[in-house]
Order: structure tokens, then C-alpha cells, then sequence
């Protein structure tokens, strides 16, 4: 490739397209800001001179028609740093070169042209003495990607000017969702870019270079604020710790071993808002939620002597596994797919432990809320008999309350139990198997008995009484309503539906692992999901998964006939795992379900067309619940439903979901059964329980 030569400047070892594919867009909106801001801290630590002696400047250009609302129109990033020499050059045009300085990868540019349509690049730089200037913009239009680049050079020649320098501009949001993050004041961006560079930040704080951010109405300067050594917070306290390398599998440790850094920086309350704990990779902060670590010993809102602590922790083996995505790091957690992983490793759990160990010995303050950690779960432990085997495999923190950590043991508790039913289903299928008239009966028999109570560690059964005494109570309760015993269905109008749904989930409600929905299926609590929420409030981590910008075409349907479609509320969503989505439909027992085949398919082709494109839900699980149901009238309503033959219940293998807004096709499996039969399969599975758990000839030893 030819630097220096005006034009498209084409890499032949790349196929630009596919490498955009591959580096998708980052999570963070400001992530351009931040790139740029990274390549002016490389570019002046290129120099030879010290940092203190060269300056950073970030101008935001605001819409002048604007009084109130902030609205960024461009962002200049400066830098007298080393500029874009051949050297340079030939580096940042290279993708995944690991020469690059800060570790990078040559990925970041990408980033800045996943954001923006304009991405221009002005630079002098020094060359065997003379000063030279190469301009030249960046993107991924499709003139661009028709000869395979991402670069276009402008300019290249001899410059005036008498000091090496680069500006970046960056201009024309491609996403109008991305605009929010950048409509926002000068002393917010000031604070975003602390928060990012906090460590770099914090280990320079008396060699920074000189930070102005300016900005602009239009391009008249409109406010001018500074990032000076006062801005930064001093460091208070570090210390190193060590982890040895594991075996893929986990069973055996390494020689091999890593160094870790844990900084400590006590600040003022009234400056941080919250401790916090999180990982640091090449200089800068790992934002990404799959990779934030728990602070065990403090609460986030906690404070020591009116002070909160931040700890950054670095390693070489952190930047080692960063990804082109920054932020993305290739460290497992232990319940991660480990088929995406090879070699020997160090497991993001043991960085988060050793770490918190690491912390508790910096600070005798910190030490002694340990020690009310201990005692507070020393009294949970008499009170509710729980061992420490159970204790030890939850994640228990500072944080929580009691009542927080008693959740945490019965969720746990629930997971462990329905593993426990799994089996004993498991057990009781190997009896259809057993062939009385053999020979070894008696022995295959007890086999299956002694394999279940293995299953089952005795000291847990004092717990599992409470859980199996609740979920008999529970399913009494369900009778009772089918059998309109209740005294409130003596009075006033039929609420049956609502009684029933309210018992396996509360209407409005979030928390599906405190659900009864175990009742349907063991693994329904296990999932997230909501109860009777509209389709538009319904979120997934914090994100409405609804879009809240439509097309025309979109926004028509979604409002025809002035029904506002996504105002509508499913019974019941869960949420399995990616592109999955299970619906419940509860109907009154006096209901005939098969004037309600259609509901379960409509809810599937709202979520499947109205989504988000990072929510594309494909796969679909649908349940029609009632207690009115001819075998007959379900089959002639939809002829695709079979009767199931060894459940009282009939089943649609496949209904194909129709992508008119999206590119693809679902598909929906479909049941239709009936609130007796899901109280009869729950009553046999907890009595199996019981008798398995608790095995006596004396009825008198029975649990209930």
C-alpha cells in the first residue's frame, strides 16, 4: 500500500465488509469520544518530551438555534502529540497490529465509523526532520467498501506549521438513538471522561497534560472548563496478589501464575457516589456488565469516615484478553460455555475473589465490616439451619440484608429442588423399564430407590420440608379454587382467572423465581419474565425491548383501528434464553380454551415483527390454560393440533410466525391443557417428593 499516494487507500490482506461483520458496534455510545481521546494520550506518549508539557483539547459544537436542549452537532479531539508519521500511519491502517502502543489491536477505528458518517483526520508530524501534514477521512459508506477501504488520503505534503499535532473531527450520528449520550453539558462530558480515564488519570495526576474542553454555539466559544490535578483524586493504597493458571476444566492448578494490581483511592462521599470495584484494561475502565465484579465487604451506598473507596484492578492478563471490541474481555466465569475457550486459564471468579481477599487486608476499616458479615451470617445460619457447605455456594455480600440473603438461599434452594424433582422423574421413568417377573427386580429396585436418596444430602432435608410444606400448601390452594371453595368466590363476580393466574405468578409482577409457575414447569421459575406488563413497558436488563422508533409502515399497524396493539398484556412472558420467548394464557375454568387458539400466535408475531434488532426472538413456546376443553373443538378450530398420548393435553408441534417487519421466520410450539391436569402432574411430582425424601412405615414421621 501506497502511504502517501492520494485516493482510496486499499489493504488486499483485508475484505473490509467482513471485518466490520466481525467487529460489531460497541455497547458504550461514547465510545468514539473515547477513542479519540485513547490516540491523543498514545500520540503524546510517543514523544519524547514529558506529557506535562503538551496539551489535550476536546471541542463540542452545540446547535446555536438551541436555548435550552443541548444538541451536539460535531466533536473536535486535538492533540500535539507525535501525529501521523509513516510509522504511524502504516499502524493505525493495519488491522489487529500488536505493536500498536496501550495494547491496541487497530480495531478502535472502526469503532468511530460504526458512529459516525463523517470522521476526518487532520495531522502534522515530524519526518526526517521536516514537518509534513496528512489529511485524510475515514468511513464505511458504500463507494468506500466497493473497493474494500476504510481510508480515503486528502492530502499529504510539506506543512508550515512548527509543531507536530492531530485533530480528529467527528460529525453525522448514524444512529438517532446514539444522539441522546452526546446532547449533554460540557462539565458532563468533563466528568465522562474522568469517570473513563480515572486510572490513567489517578497514576499521572501530577504529569497530565494540559486538558481544555471548549464549547461552542454554532462557532462562537461559549464555555471553557479545564481537567486539572484538583479534579483527580490521589492514590491511597496498593497492593499486588497473585493467581495460578487452571486447567480448562477446572480441576487442577498451574505452576503458571499472574500478577494482579488492586488501587485504592479513598474519596469524599460527596464525589463518589457509590464504591465500586471494576476491572481496568489498557488504561481504561471495563464498562461491559458481563465482566463487573461484586464489592463483597461493603454496600455500594456504604461510607468509612465519610469516605467511599473505588478499586481499579489491572493485569497483563487483562489486556492480553481484550478483544476487538474493547471492553470484551475473553475470561470465562465458571457457569460460562467453556467450548468458546482453550488452554489453560484464570477464571473471573477467582479475579473477583482474590481480589475482595486483596482489599481486606489493605484496610483494617474494611477488615471489620468482614467481620459483621460473619456474624450476621453466623445468626442466619443457627436461626434457619442452614450449613456452610449451602452458605459457601452463594454469592452473599456486605450488601445484603437478612431478608436478601434468606431469598438468595431459597432461590437457591428452589434450583436445587427442581434439579431434585428432575431426577426424581428421572427415577421414575427407569421404573417402566423394570420387569417384575425378572429375576433381579428386588435389586434393580432399590437401585433406583438408593440412586434418589444420594440425590438428596440428608442435612439439607430440614430445608426441603419447608420447601415441599409450601408447595403442598400452595397446590391445596389451587384446589380449592377449581372447586370455587374460596369465600371470596361466593360473593361478586367470577375472578376465578384472576385467583389462578395470581397464584402461579401475581399479575404485574417481575420475579419469576418467586413465582409458582413450577406448578406448569420446574424450570419456569428459573427464567426471567414478567405477569400482565404491556407489551411496551416489558424490558430485558434494563432495556424496553419494544422498539420506540418505528417505520411508518410500523407505526400504521401498530395504531390501526385505534387499538394500540402494544398496550396489550400477555398473562405471562418468560424469557428462556436468546431468541426465545415462552407465553402463558390463563382463561376462567368456565372458558372454552378453543375460542382462544389465536391469542398465543397474535402475541408471538407482535414480539417477533415489533422488537428490537437485539432482541430477535424466533423461537416461541405458547400455553393455553383453562379448564374447559373438548379434544374435538381444539382440532376443528386448528386441525395442526394433535392429542398427546400419554397427558391429558393437546400439542401443535409447529406453527410457522410470519416476519413481515423483520427478515426472518419464527416458529411456535403450542400446548393446550388444562388447570386440573397441571394440579394433578404438580401433586404427583410433590408427593413423590415427600415419599422419596422422607421414607418411613410409620405415618407418624410424615412430614405433614
Amino acid at each position: 500500500m501506497d502511504l502517501n499516494k492520494i485516493g482510496y487507500l486499499v489493504n488486499e490482506g483485508l475484505y473490509y465488509p467482513a471485518v466490520l461483520n466481525e467487529v460489531g458496534k460497541n455497547g458504550v455510545p461514547l465510545q468514539p469520544l473515547f477513542e479519540g481521546f485513547t490516540n491523543a494520550i498514545e500520540a503524546i506518549a510517543g514523544l519524547t518530551s514529558p506529557a506535562s508539557q503538551h496539551q489535550i483539547t476536546v471541542r463540542v459544537y452545540y446547535d446555536p438555534d438551541l436555548f435550552d436542549e443541548k444538541q451536539m452537532n460535531q466533536i473536535i479531539i486535538e492533540d500535539t502529540g507525535i501525529g501521523f508519521n509513516d510509522q504511524e500511519f502504516q499502524r493505525f491502517l493495519t488491522f489487529k497490529d500488536t505493536r500498536k502502543g496501550f495494547h491496541n489491536r487497530g480495531s478502535g477505528r472502526l469503532q468511530l465509523i460504526h458512529f459516525f458518517s463523517s470522521v476526518q483526520y487532520n495531522s502534522v508530524f515530524e519526518e526526517n526532520g521536516v514537518l509534513k501534514a496528512r489529511k485524510f477521512h475515514l468511513s464505511k459508506s458504500a463507494p468506500f467498501l466497493k473497493v474494500n477501504a476504510i481510508a480515503y488520503l486528502d492530502e499529504y505534503g510539506l506543512s508550515e506549521d512548527s509543531y507536530s499535532h492531530t485533530s480528529l473531527s467527528l460529525s453525522g450520528l448514524l444512529s438517532a438513538k446514539d444522539q441522546a449520550a452526546y446532547n449533554m453539558t460540557l462539565a458532563n462530558y468533563k466528568e465522562a471522561i474522568i469517570n473513563r480515564y480515572i486510572q490513567y488519570f489517578c497514576i499521572h495526576r501530577n504529569t497530565l497534560p494540559k486538558i481544555i474542553l471548549q464549547a461552542y454555539k454554532g462557532n462562537v466559544p461559549d464555555e471553557l472548563l479545564e481537567i486539572t490535578a484538583a479534579d483527580i483524586p490521589a492514590l491511597d493504597s496498593q497492593k499486588d496478589f497473585s493467581l495460578n493458571y487452571q486447567t480448562l476444566d477446572g480441576l487442577r492448578f498451574q505452576e503458571k501464575t499472574e500478577e494482579f494490581t488492586v488501587q485504592a483511592f479513598r474519596i469524599p462521599k460527596t464525589k463518589l457516589g457509590k464504591n465500586v470495584i471494576t476491572l481496568t484494561s489498557k488504561g481504561e475502565i471495563v464498562e461491559e456488565k458481563d465482566f463487573q465484579l461484586t464489592l463483597d465487604i461493603l454496600r455500594p451506598e456504604d461510607h468509612v469516615g465519610d469516605n467511599r473507596f473505588l478499586f481499579l484492578v489491572s493485569s497483563p492478563y487483562i489486556n492480553d484478553r481484550d478483544s476487538d471490541i474493547r471492553g470484551q474481555l475473553r475470561i470465562p466465569w465458571r457457569n460460562d460455555d467453556l467450548s468458546l475457550f482453550d488452554g489453560d486459564i484464570i477464571y473471573m471468579d477467582d479475579i473477583e475473589s482474590g481480589t475482595n481477599e486483596t482489599i481486606v487486608k489493605m484496610y483494617d476499616e474494611l477488615a471489620d465490616k468482614a467481620e459483621e458479615k460473619l456474624a450476621r451470617l453466623s445468626a442466619l445460619k443457627e436461626m434457619f439451619l442452614l450449613n456452610d457447605h449451602f452458605l459457601n455456594s452463594l454469592n452473599i455480600s456486605i450488601n445484603d440484608t437478612e431478608e436478601k440473603i434468606l431469598e438468595k438461599v431459597y432461590v437457591h434452594e428452589s434450583r436445587l429442588a427442581a434439579k431434585g424433582d428432575a431426577e426424581l422423574k428421572k427415577q421414575y421413568d427407569q421404573l417402566t423399564l423394570l420387569d417384575p417377573k425378572a429375576k433381579d427386580y428386588d435389586n434393580e429396585l432399590n437401585r433406583i430407590v438408593n440412586q434418589l436418596v444420594k440425590e438428596i444430602p440428608h442435612q439439607n432435608r430440614a430445608a426441603l420440608t419447608h420447601y415441599v410444606a409450601r408447595r403442598k400448601l400452595v397446590l391445596e390452594l389451587f384446589q380449592q379454587v377449581l372447586d370455587r371453595n374460596l369465600e371470596i368466590q361466593q360473593k361478586g363476580r367470577n375472578e376465578d382467572e384472576k385467583l389462578l393466574h395470581n397464584i402461579l405468578f401475581t399479575q404485574g409482577g417481575e420475579a419469576a423465581e418467586q413465582s409458582d409457575l413450577w406448578i406448569l414447569n420446574e424450570d419456569f421459575i428459573l427464567f426471567k419474565g414478567v405477569s400482565e406488563t404491556r407489551l411496551e413497558d416489558i424490558t430485558i436488563a434494563g432495556e424496553k425491548i419494544f422498539k420506540e422508533t418505528r417505520t411508518a409502515e410500523e407505526e400504521a399497524f401498530v395504531n390501526a383501528n385505534r387499538e394500540k396493539r402494544l398496550t396489550k398484556r400477555p398473562d405471562v412472558l418468560l424469557f428462556p434464553a436468546e431468541e426465545k420467548c415462552i407465553i402463558l394464557e390463563f382463561k376462567t375454568p368456565d372458558t372454552n380454551v378453543a375460542d382462544h387458539l389465536a391469542e398465543i400466535n397474535y402475541y408471538a408475531s407482535l414480539i417477533l415483527n415489533l422488537t428490537k434488532d437485539q432482541f430477535p426472538f424466533k423461537t416461541f413456546y405458547g400455553y393455553l390454560i383453562g379448564e374447559t376443553l373438548e379434544p374435538l373443538d381444539i382440532k376443528f378450530n386448528d386441525s395442526d393440533f394433535q392429542d398427546s398420548a400419554h397427558f391429558d393435553y393437546a400439542f401443535r408441534p409447529a406453527k410457522r410466525i410470519l416476519g413481515v417487519f423483520k427478515n426472518f421466520q419464527g416458529s411456535l410450539y403450542t400446548e393446550v391443557l388444562k388447570y386440573s391436569t397441571l394440579l394433578r402432574r404438580a401433586n404427583k411430582r410433590n408427593e413423590a417428593l415427600i415419599s422419596k425424601l422422607f421414607p418411613s412405615a410409620d405415618d407418624n414421621d410424615e412430614p405433614f
